[in-house]
């Protein structure tokens, strides 16, 4: 048996080399505490003691995060979203802090229709975080999440049946293409691709190297996207409720002058568009 304090300070100085001080605790207690309850032991604490095979699977997720660059929520299978649990796959992006930021406004914000049948898109759901929370806190809603990914599909499907959400249908799309012919929606939500390629190329290599590109390049400037989804959102929205949102991006924060610019042009019916900003400061959502 490992002793606790032994294993915490053999990953501790490993993970280290990757984090602050701080950082680095916080990710060798998550791990500790992520292979404890794989074996469905008791919680760890400083006077836990580890198998010899606990050893050996905390050493090799610590050393494969910070030697092989892979993300923590692959090596666990899961990422929490909001009150969700969700499992991730990769390549497919693991939900970021700043959508769940917003996503969270979003639902107080949408609370006042939240007794109404209003049906709900996402487009290039990925992980499906953003639909299957909207789901599972709006249940009289319809959600519609749709992307390319098979691995998407698989991913939404199980999220969907793990947290008994059943308000929720994927559909594999390339944006609008393979919808319901002649389906209409009060709100179209997207967190499209929006990096350019000059800034992809910058990105720290536990990106670059386990997500998938496809999922994170909108072009040379990264506006290709946005393009597009403005282009055919008009014909899949409902007429307008005062004072209710019909669009809402995520956005790179240098982009709100421009995404907002394609809104106010594209979409005949929103006259207004503003701005959330994550806590960063930056903006982040555009709202049409």
């Amino acid at each position: 048996m490992y002793e606790f304090q032994a294993v915490y300070q053999h990953i501790f100085k490993e993970l280290h080399t990757l984090y602050s001080s701080d950082q680095a605790r916080v990710h060798a207690y998550w791990i500790i505490d992520f292979v404890f309850d794989q074996e469905k032991t008791e919680i760890c604490s400083s006077q836990s003691e580890l198998s010899e095979r606990q050893f050996e699977e905390v050493k090799r997720i610590s050393h494969t995060h910070v030697y092989e660059h892979k993300p923590l929520a692959y090596l666990f299978g899961t990422a929490p979203f909001l009150d969700l649990e969700l499992m991730v796959r990769e390549p497919l992006l693991i939900p970021r802090p700043e959508t769940e930021e917003w996503c969270e406004r979003l639902i107080r914000e949408f609370s006042p229709w939240s007794t109404e049948q209003l049906t709900i898109l996402d487009v290039g759901t990925g992980s499906g975080c953003i639909a299957l929370a909207l789901a599972k806190h709006f249940p009289l809603w319809t959600v519609h999440a749709c992307d390319i990914s098979p691995i998407s599909q698989q991913v939404v499907v199980d999220n969907a049946l793990k947290n008994k959400i059943t308000n929720l249908t994927f559909y594999m799309s390339d944006l609008y293409s393979s919808l319901p012919s002649g389906q209409k929606y009060d709100l179209v939500i997207s967190n499209p691709p929006y990096i350019s390629l000059a800034d992809y190329a910058t990105l720290d290599p536990s990106v670059k190297k386990w997500e998938d590109p496809v999922a994170l390049i909108g072009g040379d400037t990264g506006l290709e996207f946005y393009q597009k989804l403005v282009a055919g959102v008009s014909e899949r929205l409902k007429e307008r409720v005062a004072d209710r949102p019909q669009v809402i991006f995520e956005i790179g924060y240098k982009q709100a002058r421009q995404v907002s610019e394609l809104l106010k042009k594209g979409v005949e019916t929103i006259d207004k568009v503003t701005l959330w900003k994550d806590l960063a400061g930056h903006d982040r959502v555009v709202i049409g």
